[in-house]
């Protein structure tokens, strides 16, 4: 018996010191390789391919510094700790290529200064209770990025593991690059608001202005004469109401086109001055060369009963009671996210508020044309099913009402996305010239050489509604103080267009990544509630029934080995202690 206890107290100790080693190397292990199960629907916890496509691209480690206080308010204490497991699973999966310190600033009273010094919004206050009593506290929570001898870059306010993610890709795509991307604008001249409003500038500011276009581009103004033509490795090319363009322009645009360029055309074939309120037919001249891919512009105003209202209108009631009521504005055509394609094939659209879009034309898609022509066309915006048209007026007047028809139109095209080999008048001829050297009578006319296009399947955007992305709507709002929020999904589909074309899929499918579903994935699906109510039901008693089911089986074992040890050393099959 006491070499059986002995072997018992030996196998004992191995069995302690394998439980051990097991659990170091384990931690060992886990240190190096992350990994990391994400049940969630929209893949809260998880770090999505692109980021990590991005990092690869790091060819030296890049540090992220993250400030934070070690005492923050309770009120934070759970955003503190989500901020910092991102960090560290971004850390982790970077393989070696993102180096993570953290930072206490209040420990060093000089850094804490210079800290602030450098961007004030590095240093939050909110409220919090403290001995019964409400405070404000102050801390700091800001993350700097190192990368090679680039500039560093402060992100501060970091207030929320989400879109932690999109904020760190983002300025490692910029801190990454070799040269920044180029986008090409054109646009027309500078234009003034109404006359009761301060003058704005024109559609200048989408290229001067980082509200926008962020600093991760590098943003270039065209003017289609010699000289100042779309630049070399330019990624998307913006078309802003172009009017009458030249032969030569013509010949610019559909080359880049043909040669697998990316082009937003936002435009519709009129003119508003918002100064005089004067709407005129216009002409960009790329009329006839869109026709020929299959699409059209409706020639009239669209009108929804999906809109914003505008003015306000006073209502008067018995006894001299009065009160305003904002009046619906049928040409402000607001446009519902559930007429916004969701899809999860395209990032541009995907999880888009709505827009609003005023004084609008629509498109009108020949799908066979288009076909035979060989383009695919997408619609990634439509009206409401409640739209119809009204004829252009000769003066545009804010207060102007349009009644809904008896019958409405089905839901007209409001954004296509049109791909394919685009053609180009030009290939194999020569191009037009310049408009200036026809106006300089001592220039020598020489006929340029004829040009072989080097083909490539281009994409191009279609936006009907150049007032969506005017600054007088965008920035400054019409006495109503809450259009100028309507407003900014406006600029969310510019962003992502940009995003897009400029620096690929990767960076727009990580902003508008949601954190809004809670469900694991499976109960999305049909029969979603059934599946969730039986985990419910395994997770309250199938726990204390595993258990049981555990005790009951290693009851039930060690009473036979028990059994068996006395019927071997009584050497009988007769009854033991357990069963007599």
């Amino acid at each position: 018996m006491a070499t059986d206890k002995q072997q018992r107290d030996i196998l004992a100790g191995v069995s302690v010191v394998l439980v051990f080693a097991v659990v170091i190397v384990a931690n060992l292990i886990s240190d190096r390789v992350f990994k990391r199960w994400d049940l969630t629907a929209e893949g809260r916890y998880s770090l999505s391919e692109p980021f990590h496509r991005i990092v690869q691209g790091l060819d030296e480690p890049l540090k992220l510094t993250y400030y934070i206080s070690d005492e923050v308010p309770a009120e934070f204490e759970v955003g503190k700790r989500d901020i910092l497991d991102k960090l560290g699973e971004v850390k982790t999966a970077s393989n070696g290529r993102i180096l993570l310190e953290i930072v206490d600033p209040g420990k060093d009273p000089k850094a804490m200064q210079a800290l602030i010094k450098e961007n004030p919004q590095a240093r939050v206050t909110l409220p919090s209770i403290q001995k019964d009593k409400k405070v404000l506290t102050s801390f700091v929570t800001a993350i700097r990025l190192t990368y090679k001898d680039n500039p560093t870059v402060l992100l501060p306010r970091v207030g929320s593991a989400d879109g932690l993610e999109y904020m760190l890709a983002s300025q490692i795509t910029r801190l990454s690059l070799k040269e920044k991307p180029v986008i090409a604008v054109y646009y027309p001249p500078t234009r003034r608001g109404l006359p009761s409003q301060k003058p704005v500038e024109g559609f200048e500011w989408i290229a001067n202005s980082p509200m926008a276009l962020d600093e991760k581009y590098d943003k270039r103004q065209v003017h289609f004469v010699e000289g100042s033509s779309i630049p070399p490795n330019t990624r998307l090319l913006i078309l802003i109401r172009p009017k009458n363009l030249s032969d030569r322009a013509r010949y610019e645009i559909t080359r880049y086109l043909a040669e697998g360029g990316r082009v937003m055309l936002i435009a519709n074939p009129w003119d508003i001055n918002l100064e005089t309120g004067i709407v005129e037919r216009a002409t960009s001249r790329l009329e006839d060369d869109i026709r020929e891919l299959g699409v059209s512009w409706v020639p009239a105003f669209v009108c929804d009963e999906s809109n914003v209202p505008l003015l306000p209108r006073v209502k008067n009631m018995p006894g001299n009671i009065s009160y305003y009521e904002m009046e619906p504005h049928p040409y402000f055509v607001k446009v519902q996210p559930q007429n916004v394609d969701q899809g999860g094939d395209n990032p541009i659209t995907r999880f888009l508020p709505g827009l609003v879009m005023p004084y609008t034309s629509a498109f009108v898609v020949n799908d066979e044309k288009a076909k035979e022509a060989g383009f695919t066309i997408e619609t990634l915006m439509k009206t409401s099913p409640r739209s119809w048209t009204t004829p252009l007026p000769q003066f545009l007047e804010l207060n102007v009402s349009s009644k809904p028809p008896a019958k409405f139109d089905n839901p007209r095209p409001l954004f296509l996305k049109v791909e394919g080999q685009f053609p180009c008048a030009w290939d194999g001829k020569s191009p037009p010239a310049w408009p200036e050297a026809d106006e300089d009578p001592n220039r020598k006319k020489e006929k340029p050489p004829a040009v072989t296009l080097a083909k490539q399947k281009g994409m191009l955007f279609l936006f009907p509604c150049p007032e969506a992305f005017h600054p007088f709507f965008l920035e400054q709002g019409l006495r109503d103080p809450q259009l100028r929020d309507e407003f900014q999904g406006n600029l969310t589909l510019l962003l992502n267009v940009a995003e897009n074309c400029a620096l690929g899929e990767e960076l727009v499918n990580m902003r508008i990544k949601r954190y809004e579903v809670r469900a694991i994935n499976k109960f999305d699906e049909e029969g979603g509630d059934k599946r969730r109510n039986l985990l419910k039901i395994a997770m309250i008693g199938g726990m204390p029934l595993l258990v049981v089911a555990f005790a009951l089986a290693y009851w039930w074992m060690r009473r036979g080995a028990q059994v068996d040890y006395e019927r071997t050393f009584a050497k009988t099959s007769g009854p033991s202690s357990f069963t007599s």
